[in-house]
């Protein structure tokens, strides 16, 4: 890991981290006063996301800070901003922005709110769902959708009838409950 030039400092050296999972590793970079001058021929990105989620931020395939970046000096030319996906929320597309040198841009990925949708089998049997004709899953099932309306339906479980299709209507921050009843 190495630290970028800062006006009035001298970076530390580069370090060598080692990073296990499931844990944190703290890194740490002493700067010392000094006259150094900062870096030059640089832009700056800041990048948001809206409205403020632990999103990771993705410039040019290098994974970057959550929730967004503060002023990152970067050089000048054409980048690619990325956000990976936050549950409960539709993701942003990519964005291509030219990060022009002794400038900020600005760059807001905007996620859009999802709804949950809940199935439940009664009595609780390993028929499949269908959501819009394609399994989801056996038994039952819970997740996140877009905002939208969905056609939900069950499959054939041995010595029972099946329940009749049913349309589920997601709205966001909401979950829609429905249940397949077996005869």
């Amino acid at each position: 890991m190495c630290f970028g030039a800062v006006a009035g400092y001298t970076p530390p050296p580069c370090q060598t981290v080692n990073v296990t999972a499931g844990a944190t590793t703290p890194v740490t970079g002493t700067f010392t006063p000094s006259a150094a001058t900062g870096q030059t021929g640089v832009g700056l990105l800041r990048v948001t996301t809206s409205p403020a989620l632990p999103s990771q931020i993705v410039v040019d395939d290098v994974p970057m800070d959550r929730y967004g970046l503060d002023w990152l000096e970067i050089a000048p030319g054409p980048h690619t901003v990325c956000f990976t996906h936050v549950e409960g929320y539709t993701e942003p597309g990519c964005q291509d922005v030219n990060v022009t040198a002794g400038a900020t841009t600005t760059v807001t990925g905007t996620f859009t709110q999802r709804g949950f949708l809940r199935v439940l089998t009664s009595p609780a049997l390993p028929g499949t769902i269908t959501i819009n004709g394609l399994p989801a899953n056996d038994w039952g099932l819970y997740t996140d959708l877009p905002v939208g309306t969905y056609n939900i339906c069950w499959g054939f479980v041995a010595g029972h009838f099946i329940p009749a299709c049913q349309q589920a209507t997601i709205s966001a921050g909401q979950t829609t409950t429905k249940t397949g009843t077996y005869g």
